[in-house]
């Protein structure tokens, strides 16, 4: 079952450019403990992000540097948080989130003085990684309210995602103890994520699939919320 849930987040993060971890943790989270789900994903989501930001520029570097030393500090925060408090209680937040953002976007509600918020919003990404290992909402109202262009939202949220878990995996080092067959399970696991995410890639070059990115992103969204307010209530 995990394999599966690994190579349909792959192939989905293939289509999309990103949402590898907004999927596979909620669906490993119905079968196992949540930081045991966000242990399982930490080198695969490294591995799928870095295979997502090969178009990095100096300029978004420059322009986002401050942006992504926060989503960082986030990570450390969220990430201590996951050891002591009940994920249920930031899933629920998550998942109000999630909520606001598509509902503002159905009202066609905009956010002319959202780029004032900038840094929060990464400080607050940084932590719902830490804690929920999902960040990709809180970035999509952010980016998609200052109408960044698809191939931006792809790079940074890439890009913000392989820090946080970067930082995260440094902490799990420090602080846990990882299972005796953690990398031979790894090995397999990025063996099919590769698969997944070059099968996406080809589904996501369809125009079909161009022409209507920001539907999809939001309804697969909607989606992935459906599936945190069940694993809230169970």
């Amino acid at each position: 079952m995990e394999i599966l849930i690994f190579l349909l987040a792959s192939i989905i993060h293939g289509i999309v450019g990103f949402a590898f971890a907004l999927v596979a943790t909620p669906l490993l989270s119905l079968i196992l403990p949540v930081k045991s789900a966000v242990l399982m994903t930490i080198i695969p989501t490294i591995f799928i992000n870095m295979l997502s930001s090969f178009k990095v520029t100096e300029k978004i570097i420059r322009e986002y540097f401050i942006f992504f030393i926060l989503i960082a500090a986030g990570s450390v925060s969220g990430t201590f948080f996951l050891f002591i408090i009940n994920q249920k209680i930031f899933m629920f937040f998550l998942v109000l989130i999630i909520w606001l953002f598509l509902y503002l976007d159905y009202n066609k509600v905009t956010f002319g003085n959202i780029q004032k918020f900038k840094n929060i919003i990464a400080f607050l990404s940084g932590v719902s990684a830490g804690i929920t290992n999902v960040m990709s909402p809180i970035l999509l109202i952010y980016f998609l309210s200052v109408r960044k262009s698809k191939e931006e939202i792809i790079i940074i949220t890439n890009i913000s995602f392989f820090i946080a878990k970067i930082v995260q995996f440094v902490l799990f080092l420090k602080f846990t103890q990882f299972p005796e067959n953690y990398l031979g399970v790894t090995v397999i696991i990025l063996f099919v994520e590769i698969i997944g995410f070059f099968i996406g890639k080809k589904i996501g070059e369809k125009k079909i699939i161009k022409g209507n990115y920001r539907f999809l992103v939001k309804s697969f969204v909607f989606l992935i919320s459906l599936i945190l307010t069940a694993k809230i209530i169970t």
